[in-house]
C-alpha cells in the first residue's frame, strides 16, 4: 500500500504519482471507464461532427463551413458539455478513488466511489465554475496574478473531498495551504505538465502523418483537395477521436499527482499521518 499522508520532496512526489498508477491501474481505469464513458463518448461524437464541418486550411488557421450551423452549434455544444463533464467526473472518480484507499487501507469501494462522485457533481461543477472564474479574473488584470492563483487552485477539488470543505472554504483553505509552498508547487507541477504534454503530443502523431501522406503521396504534389476532405475521411476522424481519447485518459495522472501534492503539504503543515500513525500504535 502507498502511504499517501506522508511529507513527500520533488522527486518521490514524481515517483509516488506513477507508483500509484502502475499499482492500481486496472480497477482505477474500469471505474473511470465505468463512470464517464457515456459523457465521454459523447464528447467525442461532438468531436467527429465539429472534424466533418472543417473546410479548408489555410495559412495555419481552420476555417469551418458555416453552411450548415446547426451541425457545427450542436458539436461545440457536445464537446463543451458532454467533455467538461467527463472531465469533472474523472476527477472526481479519482479523488473519492483515493479517499476510499486511504481509508480502508489499500482496498477500495467502487460502489461508494461511484455513488459520491455522481452525489457530488455539482459540487466539483460549481468550484470548477468559482476557479475558472478567479483565474481568468488574475489574467485579466495582469498575467502574473493569473499564474499565482492557478497554483492554489489546482488543489481545490482535493480539499473538497478529502477535508470535505464547501466551495467557497475550499478556495480560501487552498490559498492559505499553498503558502510558503508556491514555487515548489508551480516546478512539481509544470514538470508534470510538460511530461504529460509531451507524451499527448505523442498520441496526435499517427493523425498528423496520415494527412501528411494523403495530402503529399497520394499526388503529384501538394494536394489541398486532399486537406479539405479530411473531414469526410473515416481514418483520420477515427484517429483523431482515439488521440483525444487516449489525451484524456493521460490527463488522469495530474489528478493523482495534484492529490499526491496535497497531501505531501498539508502533512508537512499539520501532521495528520504522523498523528494517526502514533494512535494507531497506541491502539
Amino acid at each position: 500500500m502507498i502511504n499517501f499522508r506522508k511529507e513527500r520532496n520533488f522527486e518521490q512526489l514524481i515517483t509516488a504519482t506513477f507508483q500509484f498508477i502502475r499499482q492500481e491501474y486496472k480497477p482505477f481505469l474500469r471505474l473511470i471507464i465505468r463512470i464517464t464513458s457515456p459523457f465521454l463518448a459523447l464528447m467525442l461524437i461532438g468531436l467527429v461532427g465539429y472534424l466533418n464541418s472543417l473546410s479548408t486550411l489555410s495559412s495555419n488557421l481552420i476555417n469551418v463551413d458555416t453552411s450548415n450551423p446547426v451541425q457545427l452549434i450542436v458539436s461545440i455544444t457536445l464537446i463543451v458539455l458532454f467533455g467538461g463533464s467527463a472531465y469533472l467526473l474523472a476527477h472526481a472518480t479519482t479523488l473519492y478513488y483515493i479517499e476510499s484507499y486511504v481509508a480502508n487501507n489499500g482496498l477500495v469501494d467502487p460502489k461508494e466511489i461511484q455513488q459520491k462522485t455522481f452525489q457530488n457533481f455539482f459540487s466539483f461543477l460549481g468550484l470548477g465554475i468559482v476557479s475558472i472564474f478567479i483565474i481568468l479574473f488574475g489574467f485579466i488584470f495582469c498575467i502574473i496574478p493569473g499564474i499565482y492563483l492557478t497554483i492554489p487552485l489546482s488543489l481545490v477539488f482535493s480539499i473538497l473531498v478529502f477535508e470535505n470543505k464547501g466551495v467557497i472554504e475550499s478556495v480560501e483553505a487552498s490559498l492559505k495551504l499553498i503558502k510558503d509552498e508556491w514555487w515548489n508547487s508551480f516546478l512539481f507541477l509544470l514538470v508534470i505538465g510538460i511530461l504529460l504534454g509531451v507524451a499527448g503530443s505523442v498520441f496526435s502523431i499517427p493523425s498528423a502523418i496520415y494527412m501528411l501522406l494523403k495530402t503529399f503521396v497520394s499526388s503529384d504534389g501538394f494536394n489541398p483537395a486532399a486537406i479539405d476532405s479530411m473531414g469526410t475521411d473515416y481514418i483520420y476522424l477515427a484517429l483523431n477521436v482515439l488521440s483525444y481519447a487516449l489525451q484524456f485518459f493521460i490527463n488522469l495522472i495530474s489528478m493523482v499527482a495534484t492529490a499526491f501534492l496535497y497531501f505531501s503539504i498539508s502533512e508537512k503543515k499539520t501532521g495528520k499521518g504522523i498523528s494517526e500513525i502514533i494512535e494507531n500504535i497506541g491502539n
